[in-house]
């Protein structure tokens, strides 16, 4: 079961349950990672009580959809305990984990005229 299926949304989820429904999947979050001084490696936990403050990510398949013309964008990991919840095309979350940063150039094929049509469409 993949989490953006719609019965999902609007539920809260962990992140054990957030993983198991997106093997294979890539986890992908914009500058706000930089902003607030997180480094690659350490866990980053958002302390609100109000899931709306809750950081943003998507996966591979929604990832041009939520670019802000930014030139990175970090791949990043759920903790098993971390709160979600899912929306139609993003996940709130309150921890992450930094894998690394990654070039916006680097991801797809955009050599591809389908790929960048769908890039440009999803905007």
């Amino acid at each position: 079961m993949y989490a953006f299926n719609k019965n999902n949304y609007g539920k809260e989820l962990n992140g054990k349950q957030i993983n198991d429904m997106n093997i294979g999947k890539t986890f992908y979050m914009f500058n706000f990672v930089h902003n607030v001084g997180a480094k690659i490696g350490e866990i980053f936990t958002e302390n609100s009580n109000n899931s709306k403050n809750y950081m943003t990510f998507t996966t591979d398949d929604y990832i041009f959809k939520h670019n802000r013309l930014c030139s990175s964008i970090y791949k990043i990991n759920i903790p098993e305990d971390s709160t979600c919840y899912v929306e139609k095309d993003f996940i709130r979350t309150n921890k992450i984990i930094i894998i690394e940063k990654v070039d916006i150039k680097d991801i797809g094929n955009w050599n591809n005229k389908r790929f960048c049509l769908k890039a440009i469409i999803m905007r």
